[in-house]
């Protein structure tokens, strides 16, 4: 049976890997936090949620960066 601490947790994470596909540095934030309450014992699976948000947090934060530089210099190289 799942206490009200765990199902806490579960939301954290939940909404960390929800916020890691909308916002992604806040969702790596959330998901930090989230993986940091998660290694206390009764975990269930808030930690995989919370990995999972961190890696696409991190993915989509490397993929708009390179987006962003990419769409930079295409339009340097326009105007030159």
């Amino acid at each position: 049976m799942s206490t009200l601490s765990e199902t806490k947790r579960g939301n954290l994470a939940l909404f960390g890997l929800i916020a890691a596909v909308l916002l992604p540095p806040a969702g790596i934030v959330i998901c930090h936090i989230a993986l940091s309450q998660s290694r206390q014992p009764a975990s269930g699976s808030s930690r995989g949620m919370a990995i999972a948000g961190l890696i696409v947090g991190y993915v989509l934060t490397v993929a708009y960066v390179f987006f962003l530089v990419a769409a930079t210099m295409m339009v340097a190289a326009l105007e030159a």
